[in-house]
C-alpha cells in the first residue's frame, strides 16, 4: 500500500504472515521501523486506511520480562546511562542488576529508557486513536479476531503458542519474582504504574502476589 504524494516506496510492507516469529524476522522488523521518519509516521496516523493496534501486557509482568530479557548475564542491556553505574560486573551473578535494585531505579526514576516507562506514555495510549488494544495474555483470541476483521491470512497460531500465552498469565511464575521484593518496593512498583492499571484494566492484588486484569 503506497500512501500518496509524499512517499515514492511501499511503506506498510511489514505484514509477513509467512515469516517466523524469530530473532530474524525481529531484526527485519526492526530495521523497517528504524528507516521511517516521524513525518511518514505522523502521516500514517492520520490516514482512514490504516487500521492502528497496539499489543500491552500488565504492567508488573512487562516489568520483569524487561529485567529478565535484557540484563541476565549474557544480555547486552539498552544504553542507560543513568542505569549504568547499578550494574553489576561479577561474573558469578545471574544477573547484572538485581530485581530489587532495579525497582528501586524504576520507582526513582534513576533510568532512561522507555522500557520501564508506563505504556500509557510509551505507547502514547492517550495521543493516538488506537482501532483495537490487544492485551498480550489474550493475544490468542484477539489477534485471529483482528485478522479476520482486516481480511489477512491468520497464522496467529504459529506465532504464539499456547504455552507463551500461559506464561503470560502464571500467576505462580511471577509470584516467585514478586516475593523477592519487599513489600514496600512492590507497593512502590504498583504505584509507579498505577495508570496503566487504571486504564488498562489491569490488577494486583498486594497480600497475594496475585496478576489479573484479563478474564
Amino acid at each position: 500500500m503506497t500512501p500518496p504524494g509524499a512517499f515514492e516506496k511501499p511503506i506498510l510492507d511489514i505484514y509477513h504472515p509467512n515469516d517466523e516469529f524469530n530473532m530474524k524476522a525481529r531484526a527485519k522488523l526492526k530495521s523497517w521501523k528504524d528507516s521511517v521518519q516521524i513525518t511518514e509516521w505522523n502521516e500514517l496516523l492520520t490516514r482512514s486506511d490504516v487500521v492502528k493496534f497496539v499489543v500491552v501486557r500488565h504492567p508488573l509482568t512487562r516489568f520483569v520480562s524487561v529485567w529478565d530479557d535484557h540484563y541476565c548475564r549474557s544480555c547486552e542491556p539498552p544504553k542507560d546511562p543513568m542505569l549504568e553505574r547499578n550494574l553489576n560486573k561479577d561474573a558469578q551473578d545471574e544477573y547484572q542488576i538485581s530485581l530489587n535494585s532495579l525497582a528501586q531505579a524504576v520507582v526513582d526514576q534513576a533510568t532512561s529508557t522507555d522500557m520501564f516507562e508506563a505504556q500509557l506514555n510509551a505507547c502514547r495510549i492517550c495521543d493516538i486513536e488506537y482501532d483495537y488494544i490487544i492485551k498480550l495474555e489474550t493475544i490468542d483470541q484477539d489477534l485471529p479476531y483482528l485478522m479476520a476483521k482486516m481480511g489477512r491470512l491468520d497464522n496467529s497460531k504459529e506465532l504464539v503458542s499456547p504455552e507463551t500465552v500461559h506464561r503470560n498469565k502464571n500467576s505462580k511464575l511471577y509470584g516467585y519474582f514478586f516475593e523477592t521484593l519487599d513489600p514496600s518496593e512492590l507497593k512502590n512498583l504498583v504505584q509507579h504504574y498505577s495508570s496503566d492499571f487504571t486504564l488498562l484494566g489491569y490488577t494486583f492484588n498486594l497480600a497475594k502476589n496475585l496478576i489479573g486484569g484479563w478474564d
